[in-house]
């Protein structure tokens, strides 16, 4: 005998509706694109991109600060940007996908 049956009616609501937002929340993942497997040169294009779109940020980001402090974090910033393109590009051209 269920002393209360009431509450066992909430607790099946409940995961009801857990499982349907379980459900929901993995059918709106499938609605998504799929993944696409790049390959290596196509990242490394990618990649070489945005490190230039970064410098370029960065270099920008140097017109905006007025504190000692923030120019020298932005002159780190614009260096790191630097190296991190420069590495990429070595990486590019030795793999011969940049004339």
């Amino acid at each position: 005998m269920d002393v209360l049956p009431e509450r066992k009616q909430k607790t099946g609501y409940q995961k009801e509706s857990l499982l349907n937002r379980i459900i929901s929340f993995f059918a709106a993942e499938e609605k998504e694109e799929p993944f696409e497997f790049k390959s290596e040169s196509e990242l490394l294009m990618e990649g070489l991109k945005k490190a230039k779109q970064d410098w370029e940020q960065a270099t920008k980001e140097l017109d905006y600060v007025f504190d000692n402090e923030a120019v020298d974090y932005c002159t780190y910033k614009i260096k790191a940007c630097e190296i991190k393109y420069e590495y990429l590009l070595k990486k590019v051209k030795k793999k011969n996908m940049v004339s």
